[in-house]
């Protein structure tokens, strides 16, 4: 009990800037950007600048869809109503997210690792072979899982000094003894 009132204070800390809403609207609308679409919200412009779009009425591949499909379903379960008269998102790292190759999703479940006990672990921008590394997991830091795994990957968000240090999708090992604890 102790570790998921520690896991709560860290997560409701201004360290830990992300949105659930803020977060499924971002991928949902990164996926549209990607494929040129051009925003008329102030929310869309601010966070995508509309510099290189091309289309309002963009054209999805199959994966796209049922990706904004899901998306959409769990915007239904939080109850988003995103104010896109605003232009400033609670995102983590959105630069970042920007420049992911394999967009994650979130889920409605989220866990904790407390205390990693593994060997330094890369994380990478995408699945798919060849993606880039841009950050890891080192021992003693906590890792959040918060989005869909995509088999073997997981992503996962790193904290270290209760500030959010890195994102990426890892190959992390199953098992209770890779954490000192485990939350959620």
């Amino acid at each position: 009990m102790r570790f998921l009132v520690f896991v709560t204070f860290i997560l409701s800390g201004p360290a830990f800037a992300s949105d659930a809403c803020h977060d499924l609207w971002f991928t949902r609308n990164l996926i549209f950007d990607r494929v040129g679409f051009c925003f008329a919200s102030p929310l869309g412009q601010a966070v995508f600048d509309n510099g290189d779009c091309s289309t309002r009425t963009p054209v999805l591949s199959a994966e796209q869809t049922a990706t904004i499909t899901r998306i959409k379903e769990r915007e239904a379960w939080f109850e988003c109503a995103v104010d896109t008269a605003d232009t400033e998102l609670l995102l983590d790292m959105p630069a970042l997210r920007m420049s992911l190759q394999t967009l994650p999703v979130l889920d409605t479940y989220e866990s904790a690792c407390i205390g990693w006990r593994g060997p330094v672990l890369p994380l990478f921008s995408g699945v798919a072979e060849g993606a880039r590394q841009i950050a890891e997991v080192r021992p003693g830091d906590m890792l959040l899982f918060e989005y869909e795994y995509r088999d073997p990957f997981s992503f996962v968000s790193v904290l270290r000094d209760n500030q959010v240090v890195g994102i990426g999708w890892g190959l992390v090992p199953n098992g209770e003894d890779i954490c000192s604890d485990w939350a959620g």
